[in-house]
């Protein structure tokens, strides 16, 4: 075992048997701290796949779901497995030792994601080329900067906390193929506008 995984948990759909169960059984060799062992039907095998991931020491909880559903069925089974690694990790009335930590790594790579996305890059810069003059002062740049910082840091903070909540992250999951049209929609025609301006 060399320990890559030592902490890590780790949710194995199809991990009561055959490659699901070998996948399973790999990652327990390698230190996995919880293993989700998904299955659909056969309990007895699920049982067996616990206790062997259980022998050397390891920790595994068998998680029963049809993921015939699609999507939706395994977004439930996600959350379900969340749930149980959240009570496991954290007791009753106990405080969570890493959610500061979590939170800063959560909000540095989020912008960092956002100041590397091109698609933000392009939407700024179109919007300081159509609102801010050709010549303008420093301070008048600097305060235009600021502005879109704030905005964009109050925008995506509100986002974070919004679909931090379990049940309107599902729904957002849900309808987010229509949100990405209908928003798609909205850019093409504003950059259609901008251009014929």
């Amino acid at each position: 075992m060399s320990g890559k995984l030592s902490g890590k948990v780790a949710l194995i759909t199809g991990g009561s048997r055959g490659i699901g169960r070998a996948a399973a059984l790999a990652f327990a060799r390698e230190g996995a701290a919880l293993i989700g062992v998904h299955f659909g039907a056969n309990t007895d095998a699920a049982a067996a796949t616990i206790r062997e991931i259980e022998r050397p020491g390891a920790k595994a909880v068998a998680i029963k779901a049809d993921l015939r559903g699609g999507k939706e069925a395994t977004d439930r089974l996600w959350e379900q497995f969340s749930r149980t690694v959240s009570a496991r990790a954290t007791p009753s009335g106990a405080r969570h030792p890493t959610k500061a930590p979590l939170f800063r790594a959560a909000f540095l790579q989020g912008i960092s994601t956002n100041i590397a996305n091109p698609k933000s890059i392009a939407f700024y810069a179109a919007v300081f080329s159509s609102a801010v003059p050709t010549h303008v002062s420093m301070p008048t740049f600097f305060a235009v900067l600021a502005t879109v910082g704030a905005t964009a840091t109050c925008w995506y903070g509100a986002v974070a906390l919004v679909l931090s909540h379990a049940a309107i992250a599902t729904a957002y999951r849900r309808a987010k193929a229509w949100i990405d049209l209908t928003c798609g929609g909205l850019m093409i025609a504003l950059g259609i506008r901008q251009a014929l301006r």
